[in-house]
């Protein structure tokens, strides 16, 4: 409830004081009222965070991610809710598998991916990645995973 209301602050989204159902609420959004399912809105967002325990990434050994992978799990949060709208939410479990962080080509999103394709840069795990490098990164993976996405599009 606190992410949702910080969330409709951040929007300027005005709440209305309605009889609709406990998960419904109406917000005004520029001038024009929703009704919404709040909750089924806010599942539907993509959450990457720092994580450990996953097969390690080559050549450190790393397995986790904590304190330097921020901009890459910003990344891959952008890149999966593109995707979403791009191929629908029916796609959805496909999406996440895409993320997976385990290295190899069913997982081409992952953080594992992203870091070797971050050693053509000269960005070893464990360094941060700034935004420009992060975004030659997925442009990169992108470029790799073309075919399965025009698969997925048809």
């Amino acid at each position: 409830v606190l992410m949702a209301a910080a969330v409709s602050d951040m929007l300027g989204i005005e709440k209305l004081k309605s009889s609709v159902e406990e998960d419904d609420e109406i917000v005004v959004l520029l001038g024009k009222q929703f009704r919404i399912d709040w909750r089924a809105e806010i599942s539907k967002i993509f959450w990457f965070t720092y994580r450990s325990g996953f097969p390690s990434m080559e050549p450190c050994g790393y397995s986790d991610d904590a304190g330097w992978g921020c901009m890459l799990r910003s990344c891959q949060m952008l890149m999966a809710t593109a995707l979403q709208r791009h191929l629908g939410e029916k796609r959805r479990m496909d999406i996440i598998q895409w993320f997976n962080d385990e290295p190899g080509e069913k997982c081409i999103y992952s953080i594992h991916n992203m870091v070797r394709c971050g050693l053509r840069y000269d960005m070893l795990p464990g360094e941060w990645y700034g935004p420009g490098v992060a975004s030659h990164v997925l442009r990169d993976l992108c470029e790799m995973h073309d075919a399965a996405l025009d698969d997925a599009h048809d």
